[in-house]
């Protein structure tokens, strides 16, 4: 039975992608699996996002993650900012690499959102350059801006990921350098498993049980409580974590499996497009137009476009899938 609008806006998040350019290319970005082609093409139209954001406001949203590509790409991204923070979401995310997320963005009001995540995954330059593609430069302004964030006292509200790659960043100093990172500032942290974009990736994939006692060997403990995930355990089951003063999670996807397939349409955000298309499931290449309902002022439209996606969740789209690009040609 489909759930009342308001209680999905209420209950999953709006993902919303500011961007497909990114400045640096990451071997196993999946591109919240859109096409390759769309990459490095599109910002999105602000009055239009913010149009959007407004009606799904009115109507109950209470959180929205703001994402990319890299956000701080889209040339009018303190506007974007602002205007999440003046609709006043109860909960408010950013996630970036961290390369341009500088003092004058927190300037513009990112210091007020509710959660800051930097994808970073190791602390060793020549790893990070390796996953990344990065210059030694973009390397430097990193590590500066992760001090900028450190010193200005956001501390929890910052969440440091990583994703633990065979062959790239699984030594022990790779992922102690993230934890006593996260422990000098009083960040959090999230080690996340490696979903394989292509076939070629399987060999890269890290069982979760591997990872989590790697975490264990080099100081991690275990917390003893149940990760619950918006209601649910099934869909990104999670095993909580300490570090020092730091707390932090390890998160296995889980993407294809039954269960989690099908528990994914009860806590699922929603993700949108910067060409403003519901993409519901990144396995698959279904997607829901909104940017004409937007010209329109189509709110009925609008709001029916966020339930079919859900819908569409429900028909477990995913199942069975072992890497993000198996449905393409």
């Amino acid at each position: 039975m489909r759930l009342p609008i308001t209680q999905i806006l209420d209950r999953f998040p709006i993902r919303l992608s500011v961007t497909d350019y990114c400045n640096l290319d990451c071997f196993f970005c999946s591109n919240e699996g859109m096409d390759e082609e769309q990459r490095n093409t599109t910002h999105i139209n602000v009055d239009q996002a913010v149009y959007l954001l407004e009606v799904l406001r009115e109507h109950g949203l209470s959180n929205v993650s703001i994402t990319g590509g890299e956000p701080t790409l889209h040339p009018d991204i303190g506007r974007i900012v602002r205007e999440a923070n003046r609709l006043r979401f109860q909960k408010r995310f950013f996630h970036s690499n961290g390369v341009e997320l500088d003092e004058e963005i927190l300037r513009s009001g990112l210091g007020e959102f509710t959660k800051i995540g930097v994808s970073l995954h190791t602390t060793d330059f020549d790893n990070w350059s390796r996953m990344t593609g990065g210059t030694h430069r973009q390397w430097e302004k990193l590590n500066r801006n992760l001090n900028i964030l450190g010193e200005s006292g956001l501390g929890r509200r910052v969440e440091i990921k990583s994703v633990p790659v065979n062959g790239y960043n699984l030594d022990d100093g790779s992922m102690k350098g993230i934890l006593e990172l996260c422990d000098r500032y009083d960040f959090r942290f999230k080690f996340l498993q490696f979903e394989p974009v292509t076939e070629e990736h399987g060999a890269r994939v890290v069982e979760s049980r591997d990872i989590v006692e790697r975490l264990k060997a080099v100081g991690c403990l275990e917390e003893d409580e149940q990760k619950i995930f918006r209601g649910q355990s099934d869909y990104l089951p999670a095993v909580p974590l300490r570090y020092g003063s730091a707390r932090g999670v390890y998160v296995d996807i889980g993407c294809g499996r039954e269960e989690v397939c099908r528990a994914c349409y009860k806590s699922n955000e929603t993700f949108i497009t910067p060409q403003l298309e519901i993409k519901p499931c990144h396995a698959s290449d279904h997607s829901i137009p909104l940017a004409s309902l937007i010209s329109d002022g189509d709110r009925g439209g609008i709001l029916n476009a966020i339930a079919q996606a859900r819908d569409f969740l429900q028909t477990a789209p995913g199942q069975s899938v072992t890497y993000w690009r198996e449905n393409e040609s």
